[in-house]
């Protein structure tokens, strides 16, 4: 799903929109595997993702009024 959002991001209409391409960007990072995570400290589990989507989310509602 998350290749799906952001190919969705980064090839539509939607793509113009900052809030959405830096979290599909972000998303890149995002490892589910704790062990495949020690390889790279970039990487990140489901705890970042969520508050990533979360901040994304915060930010999409504050840009709406």
């Amino acid at each position: 799903m998350i290749k799906e959002f952001q190919n969705q991001v980064w090839n539509d209409e939607i793509s113009k929109n900052n809030i959405l391409s830096e979290l599909a960007y972000d998303l890149d990072f995002y490892e589910p595997d704790s062990a495949l995570r020690l390889h790279d400290h970039s990487y990140y589990g489901d705890e970042i993702l969520e508050r990533e989507i979360n901040l994304a989310l915060k930010k999409l509602k504050s840009n709406e009024g």
